[in-house]
């Protein structure tokens, strides 16, 4: 089970077995500690010594978020990775040839699922033919670029002609005129910048699964305080998870722009009520089935995410050759 708390001054206590959510005197809920694997804080949210020893000794993922969503830091136990694999893998990224030919198909995977939920949800126009080509040119661009620095150039220019695109799929009433990675300048930006937060810690807490660094990966620059492994192997999941909740809850009005209110310190967020909403439907699509991988088999979206960090630490092991990112089909319940 994961847990999303969202109630601002809430304190998280564990009991005989139990964990306890309360405010204020008041259970607010009484959950068997057995069943709790994962918890997500997001704001002003309290846990007590008691819990956070469980939680280190049983591995329980803790991650702290600001009540927009913005990352903050994770409770993280005592390191007991695999050495040998950790070296391999500053060995193979400290290669700039094995890790530009990663990066371009990181890169490559994530343009590939965007334009598959592109389709998805709106059929080709020809009034956007141009950009179509221009789309196209850059995939063969990633495909042959000869420096991370060219490559994360044509990554630019493709995102900026994908939320065009992705802008002309949103319903009447939205207002959205590009991507923002600061704070949300419009309540979609602020849907989007929630959502891959929760990527990037699903992909994160994969790594340490596994037992690679999550800081140190292909295309992302190393800096302090960023785990550049785990938004390496978010960035396909980005269209297939972020986007396409996003996409879907505004066409199905399940969200609506009243739902948001504005903070002059970070932007727009979520009402209270309609948070717990998003978060669950997050939560939802991690459970369902994503569409077949090479090895013909259909595991859950949380699944895959740890899948594809074994896949990479095989990589680095050289067992297998090179890196090849999900790619998602139209599978009508992927």
């Amino acid at each position: 089970m994961n847990l999303y708390i969202t109630e601002q001054g809430a304190t998280l206590s564990a009991s005989v077995g139990r964990l306890v959510i309360t405010k204020d005197k008041e259970t607010l809920a009484d959950i068997p500690l057995n069943q709790v694997k994962q918890i997500v804080l997001l704001g002003h949210i309290h846990l007590t010594t008691r819990l956070i020893h469980h939680c280190l000794k049983n591995g329980v993922d803790v991650c702290y978020c600001s009540q927009q969503g913005k990352y903050k830091g994770r409770l993280v136990p005592e390191d007991k990775w695999h050495v040998g694999l950790r070296q391999m893998q500053y060995d193979r990224c400290n290669d700039s040839e094995f890790a530009l030919r990663q990066a371009r198909n990181i890169v490559l995977g994530k343009l590939r699922n965007q334009s598959a939920l592109l389709q998805r949800f709106s059929p080709r126009r020809p009034e956007y033919d141009y950009n179509y080509e221009r789309w196209g040119a850059l995939e063969r661009q990633i495909a042959f670029a000869p420096s991370i620095e060219s490559l994360l150039g044509y990554e630019g220019m493709a995102a900026d002609i994908y939320f065009q695109f992705f802008a002309c799929r949103l319903p009447e009433g939205w207002d959205f005129s590009g991507r923002s990675k600061r704070r949300a300048p419009d309540p979609i930006n602020s849907m989007l910048s929630l959502s891959y937060t929760l990527i990037y810690h699903q992909a994160r807490s994969a790594l340490q699964i596994v037992g690679l660094d999550p800081y140190l990966g292909c295309l992302h620059k190393p800096r302090h305080g960023h785990a550049a492994l785990a938004s390496d192997l978010m960035e396909e999941y980005r269209a297939v998870l972020a986007d396409h909740i996003v996409l879907y809850m505004t066409r199905h009005r399940e969200i609506k722009p009243d739902h948001f209110v504005w903070n002059p310190a970070g932007g727009y967020r979520m009402r209270q009520e309609k948070l717990k909403h998003f978060l669950d439907k997050f939560d939802t699509r991690l459970d369902e089935l994503a569409s077949a991988t090479p090895d013909q088999q259909r595991h859950t979206y949380r699944r895959l995410i740890i899948n594809q960090a074994q896949h990479f630490a095989r990589v680095v092991q050289g067992h297998d050759e090179e890196y090849v990112p999900y790619r998602w089909t139209r599978h009508k319940n992927a």
